[in-house]
Parts: C-alpha cells; structure tokens; sequence
C-alpha cells in the first residue's frame, strides 16, 4: 500500500481533511477500482492510520486502524450515510441518548445522514474497522458539525497523529491479478458459533426486502430515509442444499444497501450492469474471479476485491474449494428516478436496449442480519 501524507498535498488528503465535502470527490469515471488491504503497522506516536479502498463521486470506502484508547467525539455529517464493520478488536458506538453499542468482529452500524455518533476502540488490541460513506448526489456541503465539550483541549494536528494510506492497485498490479490466483493474506475469518443465525426472509414479492432485490435495487422501493442507528451482527449461514448461495443484508437507507453474499458455487456470471449505483465488493473469506467486459478475469482474496462504478458491465464467480464470502455495498445516485439493469449479450458487445430486471424466483435464500 502506498503511504501518503495527511494533508492538503493530495486530492485523497483534501478529501479526509474536508469531511467528505462534495466538491473533492473525484469525477465519475467508468472504469474498475482494485484493492488489496493488508494492516498496516502504526508508527511511534500515531493513534490511527486510514487506508483508502476506492473512491467514486458519491462513495468512499475505508477501513480504519485505531490505536488503544483512541476515540472519536460525537458529531454528525449531514449529506452521507457512513456503515461501519469491525474486522478485528472491539469498537462501541454511541448516539445523542447516550446509550453504547458494543461491536465486535464481523459486527457493524449504519448510521444515516444527520445522526450523531461518537465511537472508541475498545479492549487491549487495535480495532481494524471498515468506514463506507456514501454522499447525496444532490448535496453542495456535507456540513459537519461536532459537539465536543465547551472547554476541550484543541485535536493535535492530524499529520502528527495519523497515517495515510492508499490501497488501490494500479493498472500493472491489477492486470497482474489477471487469471491468476492472489496470494492469500494473512487474515483471520472469525467463526461466530456463538451468534445466533439471521433470521430467514421470503426471496419473493411478499416483502420489502425481497422486493427491492428482485426489481435490481429501484431507488422507488429503498426505504425512506430515517435519523436511526442500524445496529448487525453477521453470521454465515449455512447454505441450504437445492441453493447456490445465500444473501444476507446487513443494512439499508434510501440510497445504501448493504448485504453479504455467502456462494458455496457459482456467482453473478452473467455480464451486466446497473445504470444508477456504484457497487463495493470485497473478499471476506474464500476467493473470487471478477471480469469485465474485456474478458480479463482478475482473482481477489480475502481483504481485496473491487469498485463497480455504475454503468460498468462485469460478472464474478466463486473460485477454489471453500465458501466464498463476499461484503457488497451498494450506493445508489440519490437523483435517480431509476437504476436501470441490463444484461450484456458477451463482454465485447454493447448493453441491449431492453432493460432485463428479474422478475422470477432465483435459486438463493435471504436473510436479515440486523439486530436494532
């Protein structure tokens, strides 16, 4: 991963120093985001290092290394929706009620635009924890606004105190990863035999949740916006026989929706692609081949994977002999009036003209891993 300065010397400096202002994202830009995480070590007196996965113009995803004791005092953004995941350590968040919500790993809050949060790191071992924030297409500032004690000594200078990082790979180190298996790292998938499973939901029209993913995420049928946490705790289920994988929302907002996918075979092969939002997609466990529409497969391991901007044609399929578990965010251009689906015929041919949204019941089974 390449280091940077926490700054005003670069665009990815300006845009973390800013708060996500709108204006320092960057354009749209129709082409694949790869990344490949791995912790980094945080240096003699820094209390956090933040490493950027991708980037588009209405999303940003992160994940944070918190030293011991270090913290975040209360505040809100008022133009993005931000889902937190805890990979590794302890992390508990805090609203204006003051009541705390204790995460662990594979754990996680969305907290939607407009809501105050505080958040510290918890235990004896740093806290590795994913930041995904998605920004109101519509929105000139992304005010943000603290609630720090009257009285309270000023932060240090953020370049004293944090590191920067850039885990994007290159065009090189992507085709890189073209038809070839990447190296594995070094990281532990947490077995969660103590959670109790998600509860089940009916893949069908009977329900908003099934709904909404049938009709290929439409912006008319994401729920209205609400100034509440939404607190998950994911397990992996276990993947009925007759099925080829099984989807698991972690949470949704108006224009956010966040689900892990758990395939013990197959994946999206078909070539398509979403005219209206931007997709995440990063390995948590197993391994995934993920192509475009120039043919080349490109294969991710855990802690690495991709950025679908809208309108970018792709497929993915499961690869090598364990389950493979896949986090995908998807965050939608809050000014859609609809998030067209199409079905590319092969990788060198152009989207049809028909919209091909599904309508019929799939071979998947859904589940709901929301807890408050």
């Amino acid at each position: 991963m390449k280091s940077m300065r926490f700054n005003n010397d670069t665009a990815l400096g300006r845009l973390l120093l800013s708060a996500f202002q709108p204006e320092f994202l960057p354009a749209h830009e129709r082409k694949f985001q790869a990344f490949r995480f791995r912790e980094p070590e945080l240096g003699p007196g820094k209390m956090r290092a933040v490493v950027r996965l991708a980037t588009t113009d209405i999303f940003g995803v992160n994940i944070q290394v918190l030293n011991v004791g270090e913290s975040e005092a209360l505040h809100l953004h008022a133009a993005m929706d931000g889902l937190w995941m805890v990979f590794k350590g302890a992390a508990s968040f805090v609203g204006e009620d003051g009541v705390e919500h204790p995460l662990g790993p594979l754990d996680g809050i969305m907290v939607p635009r407009g809501v105050a949060y505080a958040f510290k790191q918890v235990g004896d071992e740093p806290l590795v924890i994913l930041q995904a924030e998605a920004v109101m297409k519509s929105a000139k500032k992304n005010t943000f606004k603290t609630f720090q004690p009257p009285g309270s000594a000023p932060r240090p200078e953020l370049d004293t105190t944090m590191d920067l990082y850039d885990a994007l790979l290159n065009e090189a180190e992507l085709q890189a990863t073209a038809g070839k298996r990447a190296q594995l790292p070094a990281w532990s998938y947490k077995d969660r035999s103590g959670v109790p499973e998600p509860r089940r939901v009916a893949f069908d029209d009977s329900n908003d949740l099934g709904k909404l993913l049938l009709s290929g995420i439409q912006p008319e049928l994401m729920p209205k916006h609400e100034r509440k946490f939404q607190v998950f705790s994911f397990k992996e289920p276990a993947v009925a026989a007759g099925t080829n994988s099984a989807l698991v929302r972690i949470a949704t907002t108006d224009i956010v929706g966040a689900l892990i996918q758990v395939l013990p075979e197959g994946g999206e092969v078909g070539m398509h692609l979403h005219a209206a939002m931007d997709g995440f997609w990063m390995v948590l466990k197993g391994a995934v081949s993920i192509v475009g529409e120039d043919g080349v497969e490109h294969e991710f391991g855990p802690m690495e994977g991709m950025m679908i901007p809208r309108g970018v044609p792709y497929a993915f399929r499961k690869i090598g002999p364990e389950n493979l578990v896949l986090l995908q965010i998807e965050a939608l251009v809050s000014t859609a009036k609809r998030n067209t689906f199409k079905w590319v015929d092969n990788p060198s041919a152009p989207p049809p003209e028909a919209e091909d949204i599904r309508k019929v019941d799939v071979p998947m089974e859904l589940f709901d891993a929301r807890v408050a």
